[in-house]
């Protein structure tokens, strides 16, 4: 702001100010200036108590339920004003299409994520107002500039902090919903070659395996190698799920389902993993029997052998067939394996990271949160918090970090589930700390008022300064406000100079 556009402020308020002057009767600009002289002491401190303000507004008790209802209302107002802002103040066509909440059309799902993230907003919100209202009964106690300074910002911080970690709770609570209707799915797939596991067993001479050993690759081998039919096929799966999970988490990933499909190799890009995979089965099944043998496979024949391998690419005949496990991971595996803690500490990432993105561009950019299509960064985020352990204490389990990482996230039903407005939120979230500072404000305002009315009572004895009580306001906050540009010009100067 220039100094021409301060000073044409100032007229204006000051204009304004005149003119409640001129229109209220005098009466009542006595009695108002009189409540204004006597909210401050003789020395000119504020003396007016916030608090009882408060009080007769939402109850003596900070959680009564009178006080619930009132803060829930103000808390919802104060997001939906919000968003109405950024929806009325953004023009551009790809900026309203992340403002919508529903992209493409509302759903049943994308609305109940919508209420819960609402409604966990407003539990935070609710929480910093009761520590917003502790804070003003502190602030009426004492009457310090250091402590209302000091508490004025740990309002705003912890107004932030609770905001962040009760939407985090939402926001978990979203991806399950997500999951657990199938919008989203954590898949893992992996492709084999039955020709190449066919020609692998000749190579290890067709060795016998035993069907009740759980990890033995050979067995895998021989049973994927002879998946031609359904039955053989949902045998193989169901092996390949003993193999694969760990004996301790056998329990809880029981769930896990493990499908073996039929299909035909169509691609370069397929025939690479397929061949890949089967090799390595192969390999490991050699190794499998070196173990238990005098007379050891060579390996790197096998290898080279398989190697060499062919396929014949026919789009119109399945000349090659193709055989892909595929495996599927619930929401409720996912809780069991990574644990409340990971999973909780993984959306709250997610969280800090769109909270970074709103707060430390003064509130500006708009960020919203739609659970299907963030949920891949969510599932890498959880990966890494499951790799970590408490300040590196202890060794991570290897286990379900082995099993988790397997699985991508996948979109079922397309993204943009609904665009929940994440920056309204944390706007809204600084609600108390908005009451709290306009409470400081008043104060300052208030008591600089009646200083420079006393000071100019002297000078200005023909003059009837109670009658101007909104004109000696209005000069107070432009005198503020000049004091404020006339600082910013002098760091501004002294940046300069530095320069």
């Amino acid at each position: 702001m220039t100094w021409g556009e301060l000073f044409g402020l100032a007229g204006t308020i000051l204009g304004i100010a005149a003119a409640l002057d001129f229109a209220v009767r005098k009466s009542v600009k006595k009695k108002i200036s009189t409540k204004l002289k006597n909210t401050t002491r003789p020395g000119g401190s504020f003396d007016y108590r916030g608090s009882a303000a408060l009080d007769r507004v939402f109850g003596t008790g900070l959680f009564s339920g009178k006080a619930l209802f009132r803060y829930a209302l103000i808390s919802t107002t104060s997001i939906a004003a919000s968003y109405g802002f950024a929806l009325f103040t953004t023009f551009d066509p790809a900026s309203l299409k992340q403002i919508d909440l529903f992209p493409k059309g509302a759903t049943s799902l994308g609305a109940l994520v919508l209420v819960t993230c609402v409604s966990f907003a407003v539990i935070g919100d609710f929480a910093s107002y009761a520590i917003t209202r502790l804070f003003i009964r502190t602030v009426d106690e004492y009457r310090n500039p250091v402590i209302s300074a000091g508490l004025i910002a740990a309002d705003v911080i912890s107004s932030l902090a609770l905001f962040f970690l009760s939407f985090s709770i939402a926001r978990l609570l979203s991806y399950l919903l997500v999951l657990s209707s199938g919008q989203n799915t954590l898949l893992a797939s992996d492709n084999f070659s039955p020709d190449i596991l066919k020609a692998g067993t000749s190579l290890l001479n067709n060795p016998s395996f035993d069907i009740n050993n759980k990890k033995s690759s050979l067995t895998l081998t021989a049973l994927l190698a002879a998946a031609d039919s359904e039955q053989s096929r949902r045998k193989a799966s169901e092996y390949f799920k003993q193999a694969e999970i760990p004996q301790s988490l056998s329990s809880g990933a029981s769930s896990i389902s493990y499908i073996a499909r039929e299909g035909c190799l169509k691609d370069v890009t397929t025939w690479a993993t397929a061949s890949n995979t089967s090799i390595d089965l192969v390999l490991a099944s050699a190794d499998e029997l070196n173990e238990s043998r005098t007379s050891k496979i060579d390996v790197k024949k096998v290898k080279d052998s398989l190697s060499r391998f062919s396929y014949s690419l026919d789009y119109q005949h399945c000349s090659s067939a193709l055989i892909t496990i595929e495996r599927r991971l619930p929401a409720s595996t996912l809780l069991s394996v990574s644990g409340p803690a990971n999973s909780y500490l993984a959306a709250l990432e997610r969280t800090a990271f769109d909270a970074y993105s709103v707060t430390s561009y003064k509130l500006a950019p708009y960020v919203n949160f739609d659970p299907s299509a963030s949920l891949p960064d969510y599932y890498t985020s959880l990966q890494s918090m499951m790799e970590n352990t408490f300040l590196a204490m202890s060794l991570p389990d290897q286990d379900k970090v082995s099993l988790i990482s397997t699985y991508t996230a996948k979109e079922q039903n397309g993204n943009e589930l609904v665009n929940v407005p994440f920056s309204p939120m944390v706007a809204s979230s600084l609600t108390s700390s908005l009451i709290f500072l306009v409470y400081l404000l008043s104060g300052l305002v208030v008591s600089l008022r009646n200083k420079l009315l006393a000071a100019s009572s002297r000078q200005l004895t023909r003059f009837d300064l109670d009658t101007a009580v909104f004109t000696t306001v209005a000069l107070t906050i432009s005198a503020i406000l000049l004091f404020l540009k006339f600082s910013a010009t002098l760091t501004s100067l002294a940046w300069q100079l530095l320069v």
